[in-house]
Formats: structure tokens, C-alpha cells, sequence
């Protein structure tokens, strides 16, 4: 049984409302009336289908945060192999649908995603290459807003609400994907989202205003200000090459015979200090 069938099977007034709950699984079940007997699985999404009802369930297979960790900083900062590894985290844009979905989102760029220190992405003819330019440039606008603290978390929930927005009108497009995991990018992105929402005061970017390398980070000790070791170690050298020089010590104020006439007199008190020790130890004998 194709995908694309099972939503042909509902009228167009509950199709919005299951495509909804499949693609974002926030809700633990919605019915609606079905004549058929099947069972599909879905990315984070199971459909169990009787003669009466369908029930969406969701199931636990959200992501590690370890993982959310790591796709959010390798977007961010733009690593290599970034696409290559993390295949399943982006959708399959097409040529023919970027005008009706990815265009309007980047309209938005100038009115909701601005930022002094974050120019705008580039427009780009490939699709695919938009939506990572427009993923990067609002996660690089989060960790910006946490570092003048100006709300991160609001820019968050608007960052998963225009994901899921995405993922909607692609389905809504798109009704013939050869697929039907579709949404598993939808699923792990909102999954990185909401992990970043709860770490928003972790967000920093390296004190060294030179890093161009990975320069956002996400905290992992307290006090940290610098992205790498690399980094860490950089700065510790400026410090010290900063650091006034030593004081040079200036010739000794005393003369030869004056430090003798000292070091004789110490050695004076010292035999003195003996003696005493020695009748001391006599008369308590006798």
C-alpha cells in the first residue's frame, strides 16, 4: 500500500488534521473513520489501522541530546561533511516547490531573523543549499540574541514552529514522494530544537574575536569562554606576552664588611643560644 493512497482515503476536511499529527507527533492519538485493515510505520510514527478507527501513535525514538549537540553545532559552524552525515536531519527540497515554500521563508529573514552581527544568506539556486543558508542563519541568530541576551528562547520556538511549517506545505505539494519517511528530518531537527530550547544559557561564541573557524560553541564547564584548546591556549600566550617584564634586583646596599659583621653576630647569638641550652641541661642533672 502506498502513502499516498491512505491519505487519499480521507476527506479533504480530516486530511489536514492527520497530516498535521503525523508529521509533528505531538499528540498521542487521532481517529478518524477508515474501511481497510494495515499497519505502517512511519519515522517516529505508527499507524495502526482496523476497520473503525486509525489511531497515530508516537513513539519514543526521539534523539540522544548528544547527537541533537553535535547537529546543531556542526550547522552552525558550518563543519565539513556536514551534509554527508547528517542526510536524514534535511528534507529533499525540490526546484519546482522552492518558490511556493523556501522563498517566503527567507522573505522573513529581514523582518523576524536580523541580527547586527549575522548578514544574511545568500540566495542560491540549488534548494537543498537554501535551506541549510537559512537553517544556519537563524541558529548563528539564536547564539547572537543569547549573547546580548535578547530573549534566544522566543527565537527558538519560532525556529520549530517555521520547521514544522515547512515540513506541512511540502506535504501539502508534494503528495507524490516515492518515500514515505518524509518527516523523519522534520522529527530530528524539532527533536535538536527542543533540546536547544532548554540550553539557551549555554550558547556562547569564542572570546577571540579572530576564530573563524567554529567560533559558536555550546558550554560544556563553567567560566568557559573559548571554543577549543586551540583557542584557550592562544589567549593564554597573549596574556603572557602582555604581562610587564620582571623587576631586575639593583646591587645589595651593603658592603662586604657590613655583611660579614652581620653574619658574624648571628653566628655570636647562635653560640650563645647553645650555651644556654647546655647549662640548662646541667642544672637539671645535678
Amino acid at each position: 500500500m502506498r502513502w499516498e493512497e491512505l491519505f487519499s482515503w480521507f476527506p479533504s476536511g480530516s486530511l489536514d488534521l492527520l497530516s498535521h499529527f503525523a508529521y509533528c507527533a505531538r499528540q498521542p492519538s487521532v481517529t478518524a473513520s477508515v474501511e481497510c485493515d494495515e499497519m505502517i510505520v512511519n519515522g517516529g510514527i505508527t499507524l495502526v489501522i482496523n476497520r473503525h478507527q486509525l489511531n497515530v501513535q508516537n513513539r519514543s525514538n526521539s534523539v540522544p541530546a548528544m547527537e541533537c549537540r553535535e547537529f546543531l553545532l556542526a550547522v552552525v559552524n558550518n563543519r565539513p561533511g556536514l551534509r554527508k552525515r547528517y542526510a536524514e536531519w534535511f528534507p529533499r527540497c525540490e526546484l519546482d516547490t522552492a518558490d511556493q515554500t523556501l522563498a517566503p521563508m527567507y522573505s522573513r529573514i529581514s523582518s523576524l531573523w536580523s541580527v547586527a552581527n549575522v548578514p544574511p544568506p545568500p540566495l542560491t539556486g540549488d534548494p537543498d543549499d537554501i535551506y541549510l543558508l537559512l537553517l544556519q542563519h537563524k541558529l548563528r541568530v539564536i547564539w547572537e540574541r543569547r549573547r546580548v541576551k535578547n530573549n534566544p528562547t522566543a527565537a527558538v520556538n519560532r525556529l520549530i514552529s517555521e520547521t514544522r511549517e515547512l515540513q506541512h506545505y511540502r506535504r501539502a505539494i508534494q503528495r507524490g514522494e516515492p518515500r514515505p519517511d518524509s518527516a523523519v528530518w522534520c522529527s530530528h531537527t524539532t527533536d535538536a530544537l527542543e533540546w536547544l530550547k532548554g540550553n539557551t544559557d549555554k550558547l556562547l561564541k569564542c572570546a577571540i574575536d579572530t576564530c573563524n573557524e567554529y567560533p559558536y560553541f555550546i558550554r560544556q564547564k563553567p567560566n568557559q569562554r573559548y571554543c577549543s584548546e586551540v583557542c584557550s591556549a592562544a589567549a593564554e600566550r597573549k596574556r603572557v606576552e602582555k604581562r610587564p617584564p620582571k623587576k631586575v634586583k639593583g646591587p645589595a646596599r651593603l658592603s662586604a664588611e657590613g655583611r660579614a659583621a652581620i653574619v658574624k653576630a648571628q653566628r655570636s647569638r647562635w653560640a650563645a643560644f647553645k650555651s644556654n641550652q647546655r647549662k640548662s641541661r646541667e642544672n637539671r642533672a645535678t
